[in-house]
C-alpha cells in the first residue's frame, strides 16, 4: 500500500493536471489533501484513499514557476 506524508505533492487520479498538498493523514490511513487555484481559492479534498494518489514529479511544477 502507497504511503504519503505530510506536505508531499500528489496528483489525484480524476485530476491530473492539478498539484495537491498533502496536509493531513488521517487515522484510518487516509488523506487530507489541498490545492491553490489562486491566491483566494483553495481546492480542498478529505478522506482520499491512498490508491487515488500518486506521487507528482515536483520538479517537473518547480520549473514551471
Amino acid at each position: 500500500m502507497k504511503k504519503f506524508a505530510i506536505g508531499q505533492k500528489v496528483k489525484l487520479a480524476f485530476i491530473q493536471d492539478l498539484v495537491f498538498e498533502v496536509i493531513q493523514v488521517n487515522y484510518d490511513e487516509s488523506y487530507e489533501i489541498q490545492a491553490y487555484l489562486t491566491d483566494q481559492d483553495v481546492l480542498h479534498y478529505g478522506n482520499v484513499s491512498a490508491e487515488m494518489l500518486t506521487l507528482a514529479d515536483v520538479q517537473t511544477y518547480s520549473s514551471l514557476s
